[in-house]
């Protein structure tokens, strides 16, 4: 494998413990959904690699559709 090639796989293993496994494992608490949602963004806009915060910030906004602040109130309590 080239040096390019390790250094992506790296940045997806890092990307994944770091940020992606939480949001992955409380998935089926749906009385969370809007908490979880947020905390991820906050967490993709955070994230200290540019490039992997734009994308996965940007496809994950796609699927905040239901999100909206009438709905976030129901995540907090």
């Amino acid at each position: 494998m080239t040096n390019n090639e390790l250094n992506g796989i790296r940045e997806i293993a890092v990307f994944a413990i770091v940020v992606y496994l939480r949001a992955w494992i409380t998935t089926s608490l749906t009385a969370e959904a809007s908490h979880n949602d947020y905390h991820l963004m906050g967490q993709l806009l955070r994230y200290h690699e540019p490039n992997t915060s734009y994308v996965m910030s940007k496809n994950l906004g796609l699927h905040l559709w239901y999100f909206s602040e009438d709905l976030t109130c129901f995540g907090c309590l």
